[in-house]
Parts: C-alpha cells; structure tokens; sequence
C-alpha cells in the first residue's frame, strides 16, 4: 500500500504565482496539511523524483495581483 510523506505545518503567509508571474496569490492559514508523493503519476506530472503538495480551506485563499487570462 502506497503511503506519501504527510504532515501539517504551522503558518500564517504563503504568498505564490503563476508559472508566467501574472497571477500572484496568499493564503492566510494557521495550518496547511501537506504532502509529498512520489507515485509514477506524481513523477510524471512534475519531471521530479516527487511532487510536493499543500492543501488549505478555500476561504485562506485571496487573490493579490493579475487576473486569469
């Protein structure tokens, strides 16, 4: 049975983009679970030997520049 790397960390900011740069992000959490898998979907998806993913409420997420094109 396949298991990925789980956790939970303890924040207050991440800010993010785009791969362009024209769409910038935050979210405003005290808590994100993350994880990282390493499935050959995962690999694939990515080019890496993994993919790393963090997950939070859609209510922590707000909209800081740029719009979708």
């Amino acid at each position: 049975v396949f298991k990925p790397d789980i956790g939970i960390l303890k924040v207050s900011e991440i800010y993010g983009q785009c791969s362009c740069g024209k769409v910038k992000f935050k979210f405003e959490v005290e808590e994100l679970l993350a994880y990282q898998c390493n499935c050959s979907v995962c690999r694939k998806a990515t080019g890496s030997a993994y993919s790393t993913t963090l997950m939070a409420p859609t209510q922590a997420f707000e909209g800081v520049d740029g719009k979708e094109s």
